[in-house]
């Protein structure tokens, strides 16, 4: 009896089973859910060594030869040592002394605000030339000045090279006495003061005078009232102070006319 108890229980779950598994529905199947595709951000790409452009190739310079502003120079026409004091205007006068001695001339200005000036007495005239002669002032100040007279037709008449001791350079024509500038004061550079060593040259041929500080090219005048003449000195304090300024090794050469080229157009050094 207990058997068939138990056998019957289990038949009526199977079957409960049975029923309810045909009596529930069959599920709905459902569309699969659409996957979302994300659009890439487009980042560009960064060139790390971008491609340059094939540089080229400059012209070639031509290299010119710079011009030889002082050609053409010749025989030697004086070469003075300043052994003999004849052949210079020199003594004491009111505004200082002038002397020859040991191989040098000295003018030695005293008196404040005065000048002093010598030439050769030999009558050499000099017309195209190249001249050099060293200058050493050992006392010169500022404004004080010095240089050189060339194509000297009197103690009246000639042109002045002056040479200022703050380092300016300027050209002068003297006429009767009467200062007319040919080139107005230009800076040299360098020490043209006491206890200083300067060369000054100056180069005439015809109208043309070119001037040069311790070989270096300064500026060109044209100028056609004197062509030729004696060559001297010049001293002048401008304050209270003494100036002394000697002079050695004066050299002038003659110029070939026939090697001399056109005037190149020339730019100064500063």
């Amino acid at each position: 009896m207990t058997l068939n108890w138990k056998r019957w229980l289990s038949l009526v779950f199977i079957g409960v089973l049975t029923a309810c598994s045909g009596l529930a529905p069959s599920p709905t199947p459902q569309p699969p859910t659409p996957t979302i595709t994300q659009t890439p951000t487009i980042t560009p790409t960064i060139i790390w060594f971008p491609p340059t452009e094939t540089p080229q190739p400059l012209p070639t310079r031509v290299l010119e030869p710079t011009p030889n502003l002082r050609p053409a120079q010749g025989n030697i026409l004086l070469e003075d040592a300043f052994s003999k004091a004849e052949q210079w205007i020199t003594g004491t006068l009111a505004a200082g002394n002038m002397a020859v001695s040991n191989q040098s001339l000295t003018l030695a200005v005293q008196q404040s605000k005065a000048s002093l000036q010598t030439y050769r007495l030999t009558n050499e005239v000099y017309g195209d030339f190249y001249l050099s002669v060293d200058a050493s002032p050992s006392l010169c100040r500022g404004e004080d000045t010095y240089g050189i007279l060339f194509r000297l037709n009197s103690q009246w008449d000639y042109y002045r090279f002056l040479i200022r001791c703050d380092g300016y350079a300027r050209v002068e024509r003297v006429r009767n006495s009467q200062t007319v500038l040919m080139e107005d004061w230009v800076f040299v550079g360098g020490n043209t003061g006491a206890l200083a060593n300067v060369n000054l040259g100056v180069w005439a041929y015809g109208s043309e005078m070119r001037f040069f500080v311790n070989d270096f090219y300064l500026f060109t005048t044209n100028d056609p009232v004197f062509i030729n003449g004696q060559v001297g000195f010049f001293a002048r304090s401008i304050g209270e102070d003494a100036l002394t300024v000697t002079y050695k090794n004066l050299t002038i050469r003659a110029l070939n006319p026939s090697e001399i080229p056109p005037t190149p157009t020339w730019t100064p050094l500063p």
